[in-house]
């Protein structure tokens, strides 16, 4: 196998900004993100972790997009 196919395989550390305060209970339905605030005013939340590719990206956007949250930012930290 070559380096750049073990780069595909492995999961990416996304940062996802949110405006608005979501409970740190939500950890399990976001794929385990780790779920910290930023600011209070306003209430800015952080989920941050690993995901494993563009099909989990997209279901926790997704999620957020249930919610009625508004997306501030997607980072990556790799």
């Amino acid at each position: 196998m070559t380096r750049a196919n073990t780069l595909v395989n492995e999961p990416t550390i996304y940062e996802i900004r949110v405006k608005g305060r979501l409970d740190e209970k939500w950890s399990e339905w976001f794929h385990n993100l780790t779920i910290h605030f930023e600011n209070e005013n306003p209430p800015v939340t952080v989920l941050k972790g690993a995901i494993a590719d563009q099909s989990m990206l997209r279901s926790i956007l997704n999620k957020l997009w249930d919610l009625n949250l508004t997306l501030l930012s997607v980072n990556v930290n790799n």
